[in-house]
């Protein structure tokens, strides 16, 4: 090839990337300064559609309307509210699947009246470590302190693995987890990628209309099924297994003592509130005894394994409380209200699609459950 000609070429290709890195800075996200963009697996200024008909079945009600804003919070409107409730946790708070409007946070705002409004700051797959560094590093660089009433932890399923190997090992478990492209998509740099480029935002576009069906169907998505398993009637258990606390439980006990305490640092004036979530798939008799509920999906059926995750599910709940009752300042603790959801369960089977996350009839179950747990000011 004549030298003429490559420094042709070389020139061209530097002026296109100058023309795409230029492209991508004006109208990609990169100047943004929300931290919102800074936490792992948000979504943060964003409109998407789901077809849910495999959830809800066919028909126009089917079709899921899920928005987030500029600051990565869902259907935020009522700003101009008196008082805000803040709600965190994972997809069972996020509610993918559940249209804007039909949410518990939504339908618990509607009771409580426009002088409040109840943030989603749902973030799937979110640990109480994450909780801990979405306060530290994203809520309370955004949220007016004064009028930040509540904050309610709605929380507990994705701790499991943290009780089940402790804390630190309990991460790595979860990374080794991931398949290898998993891992890739996980990567900080992605992750960036993924929510400021300009040209990754419109090559996802083109994939969902040419390759994906953007359907609700619980395996492309975000991992959630579409089908809850059968289930054992309550009345009919007569084995129920016992659980404990051990020395491996340390760390989670310290976790959670740190994010009361940063929580409090950072909201020195906002009630804590510790929503201890239910899996409809275990059967708490009390605090130290559970039996499994669920029998089996589809020809899978559930043996030991649901079991100990049962157990471990009730040891999270035993950990949360020793590190509440562990909070030295009494005025820290006298902020704290732990609901034990868990225990009383009030989601019907119907008002969940996939053994724990919930769908409209859920969300409204767990609205009215807060609504009557919370005391106003």
């Amino acid at each position: 090839m004549p030298k003429g000609s490559l420094k042709v070429i070389t020139f061209n290709i530097l002026v296109l990337f100058a023309l795409v890195s230029f492209i991508e800075i004006i109208l990609g996200k990169w100047r943004s300064s929300s931290p919102a963009y800074d936490i792992p697996f948000t979504i943060v200024n964003k409109k998407i559609k789901y077809d849910g008909s495999k959830i809800y079945g066919p028909g126009k009600n089917s079709l899921i309307n899920y928005s987030r804003d500029n600051n990565g919070y869902r259907n935020f409107t009522n700003k101009n509210a008196k008082k805000y409730f803040l709600t965190i946790g994972g997809s069972t708070t996020d509610q993918r699947y559940i249209p804007d409007g039909f949410t518990f946070q939504d339908l618990l705002e509607k009771k409580l009246g426009e002088n409040y409004a109840v943030i989603n700051a749902g973030v799937d797959g979110q640990t109480s470590y994450g909780h801990l560094v979405s306060i530290r590093d994203w809520h309370s660089k955004l949220l007016d302190k004064k009028k930040l009433d509540k904050i309610i932890f709605y929380f507990g399923v994705n701790d499991v693995r943290f009780t089940m190997f402790g804390v630190k090992r309990g991460q790595k478990e979860k990374w080794k987890s991931r398949s290898f492209f998993k891992k890739i998509r996980s990567s900080n740099l992605v992750q960036t990628i993924s929510k400021k480029s300009y040209f990754y935002y419109w090559l996802r576009r083109i994939k969902y209309k040419l390759t994906t069906n953007r359907s609700a169907d619980g395996i492309q998505n975000v991992g959630h099924g579409t089908k809850n398993p059968e289930f054992i009637d309550e009345k009919e258990i007569k084995l129920f297994y016992k659980f404990n606390l051990d020395k491996i439980h340390e760390e989670y006990i310290n976790l959670v003592k740190d994010l009361v305490i940063e929580t409090n640092r950072f909201f020195p004036n906002s009630e804590l509130i510790f929503v201890q979530q239910p899996d409809n798939r275990c059967s708490f008799k009390d605090s130290r005894n559970v039996a499994p509920r669920a029998i089996k999906l589809g020809e899978m059926g559930y043996g030991k394994g649901l079991i100990d995750y049962c157990k471990y599910l009730g040891i999270v709940y035993l950990a949360q409380d020793e590190a509440f009752k562990s909070i030295k300042d009494s005025k820290v603790r006298s902020k704290i209200n732990v609901l034990k959801m868990y225990i009383d369960n009030p989601i019907p089977n119907e008002g969940i699609y996939d053994g724990i996350h919930t769908n409209k009839i859920g969300s409204n179950y767990i609205a009215n459950y807060l609504f009557e747990k919370i005391k106003l000011n």
